[in-house]
């Protein structure tokens, strides 16, 4: 059955909403330049309209003027902590968000929908309407591994249930980050290199549509929504309320986590080009971290911190990391077998709210290597920050590059490491420092764009970054501005990057 629009387009044909959620029962429910959507200035909806949409949401709706307000539109980013909705649809269910959807389309108000809060450029903030996903938190996983999530499912919620079956998926490090958005983006995470990143694990989703149809998608029905779900990034298409996941076993594995003072160019680039040959089963994070000098400590300071996961014992990983360890002896190293669970405990991290920048790239081993001297040169030279300036590679290849980069809309399947370079602060850096930072960013940022033929990460949103849809989406950009065009020709769903239809 399908739950038609009411805006005068035909629903698309084949859709079987039933046979996704029947037997579910936790929803009651490269080509050209893309220039930046401009936003549409919010509608003023009267008081008698957010009184009659409060009626229609079953977890009511949230006004500035109430309770917890807040507590509700903090952003991870807080850079972007002054955008205020005028209210908060706070969904339960599917049939929820469809109301939330045609009303805003009736009110002529703008909206985006919020479920873990951390889009790094605030795109889940608006000054319309917040459709809230956060009360949308069911999952289950059937005796076939499938996990079923709603859409306002975050990390930590699905660590806990699948903790208990000792399954896994592909999943962040961060507690608090939404997994619709995380999958919609592609999703990164230790286990990406075994099994391809999070969304190359989904095999059926449903989305509200911005007419109000509720659609269900997978490899045979509305194929190409499923293929575009999977790396477009959240809040393009409409909104998500529902994924499937084939999970994983999961047993023990050996956690690591080192630090070095020393050498750290030899060290970095012993690991950049040995980690690379490691096998699927090895996921790690590396970070070369600079604090600027400080009263007594005039000169800044650079580390090297190495953590991850390891499917082996510790001296196979000392076998694989041995040119690092040759460069230098680490000043600190845990290494430890431990049930899998267990070392995501370790590793994980609740994502406390910050004011930041982080800009991305996608690098091979040799390009990698190429940029390193530039990164310490300016890392040598840090803004003058109270917190640390961060240059992140994330490890990737394995399962990652063995799917075409058509397969799905995630078109970066040809890498060895995610580059990221993080700036932040607190509020107290004045406006002077924050500046100089961002200038020292979009300079080291250039000259490693000047070296670097890849892409940027689409979850990494960078408002700052020009091509963005060439960018995020490379050679797969015009394939979705077509399905873009059939299930959103009328840009309902639009921010400064939000894929523009054809």
């Amino acid at each position: 059955m399908v739950e038609g629009g009411r805006h005068g387009r035909r629903p698309l044909v084949g859709v079987g909403r039933r046979g996704f959620l029947g037997g579910l029962g936790w929803l009651a429910t490269g080509g050209a330049r893309v220039a930046h959507a401009t936003p549409r200035p919010p509608a003023t909806a009267s008081e008698a309209a957010w009184r009659a949409l409060a009626q229609r949401i079953s977890g009511g709706v949230v006004r500035p003027e109430d309770a917890g307000f807040d507590r509700l539109i903090r952003p991870s980013n807080l850079r972007y902590a002054a955008i205020r909705p005028a209210g908060i649809a706070r969904c339960r269910t599917t049939e929820d968000v469809r109301a939330a959807i045609l009303w805003a389309r009736d009110t002529a108000t703008v909206l985006a929908a919020r479920s873990g809060g951390h889009s790094y450029a605030g795109y889940s903030s608006t000054s319309g309407l917040m459709v809230d996903l956060s009360l949308m938190t069911a999952i289950t996983v059937g005796p076939d591994g499938v996990a079923t999530l709603a859409g306002g499912v975050r990390n930590g919620g699905a660590a806990s249930v699948l903790r208990r079956q000792n399954v896994s998926i592909t999943h962040g490090r961060c507690l608090g980050v939404g997994v619709a958005a995380f999958l919609l983006g592609g999703g990164i995470g230790f286990n990406m290199r075994r099994h391809g990143v999070g969304c190359d694990r989904v095999t059926g989703l449903e989305m509200v549509a911005p007419d109000g149809t509720i659609l269900t998608a997978d490899p045979r029905e509305n194929a190409d929504l499923f293929w575009a779900s999977r790396g477009i990034g959240g809040g393009n298409l409409g909104i998500h309320t529902g994924f499937r996941l084939q999970t994983f076993e999961v047993g023990d594995l050996c956690r690591f986590d080192l630090r070095w003072t020393e050498r750290i160019e030899a060290v970095a680039q012993a690991l950049l080009t040995a980690i690379p040959a490691g096998p699927d089963g090895m996921g790690s994070k590396l970070t070369l971290a600079a604090t600027a000098g400080r009263g007594a400590a005039v000169q800044p300071r650079i580390e090297a911190f190495l953590m991850g996961q390891f499917e082996g014992t510790p001296g196979g990983l000392q076998d694989l990391l041995a040119p690092a360890l040759r460069a230098a002896p680490p000043v600190a190293q845990t290494l430890v077998v431990e049930p899998y669970w267990t070392a995501q405990d370790r590793l994980s991290e609740p994502g406390a709210s910050g004011y930041y920048q982080e800009r991305s790239r996608f690098m091979t081993q040799a390009e990698a290597v190429s940029v390193l001297p530039e990164i310490l040169r300016h890392l040598a030279a840090p803004p003058p920050l109270s917190l640390p300036v961060e240059a992140k590679f994330f490890q990737t290849g394995g399962a990652i590059n063995r799917v075409a980069a058509d397969a799905t809309a995630f078109v970066h399947r040809g890498s060895d490491w995610l580059f990221s370079l993080e700036v932040q602060w607190t509020a107290e850096d004045g406006p002077e420092a924050v500046a100089a930072a961002l200038a020292w960013q979009a300079a080291l940022y250039a000259a490693i764009c000047r070296k670097v033929a890849g892409g940027a990460f689409q979850n990494f949103v960078d408002p700052s970054l020009e091509s963005w849809g060439e960018a995020y989406y490379g050679a797969n950009l015009p394939r979705l501005r077509q399905v873009k065009r059939r299930l959103d020709p009328d840009f309902v769903f639009r921010f400064p990057q939000a894929v523009p239809p054809a």
